[in-house]
């Protein structure tokens, strides 16, 4: 697959995860949603959204969730996103992050934006052993 994935590591993020959801819903192809332990609804808000959810014990590591939800994403473009994290601005205007999202897969230059690149044969993933 092509495209753009986003990661989100949660646990207990019923109040915020359908504001995140929405935010990049049409921005992202793919929404994986790595879940430590949630005790709420967070796990049924995301697959409402239609993110695929992932249980996974908290290892107490926080590279080692998001390469989980890496070692489950198709996109070649992963960011790892919070699951409180939302649009700012105007609420008919562009999603922040998706903007930012959308710049950097067209490679535009846009500075600031935490990224996991999924491996290739130029640019392996890095896993500790």
């Amino acid at each position: 697959m092509t495209g753009i994935s986003a990661a989100l590591i949660v646990k207990d993020e019923e109040p915020h995860i359908g504001a995140c959801l929405r935010s990049i819903a049409g921005i992202v192809d793919e929404v994986v949603v790595v879940n430590t332990g949630s005790r709420d609804r967070s796990r049924e808000i995301a697959v409402a959204h239609g993110a695929r959810v992932i249980d996974y014990q908290w290892p107490d590591d926080f590279a080692a969730a998001r390469n989980h939800a890496i070692d489950h994403a198709s996109g070649d473009w992963i960011p790892s996103l919070r699951g409180a994290a939302r649009r700012r601005g105007n609420l008919g205007g562009p999603s922040a992050i998706g903007t930012r999202l959308l710049r950097f897969a067209r490679n535009d230059g846009v500075g600031r934006l935490k990224v996991l690149f999924r491996g290739s044969a130029t640019r392996p993933v890095w896993k500790p052993q």
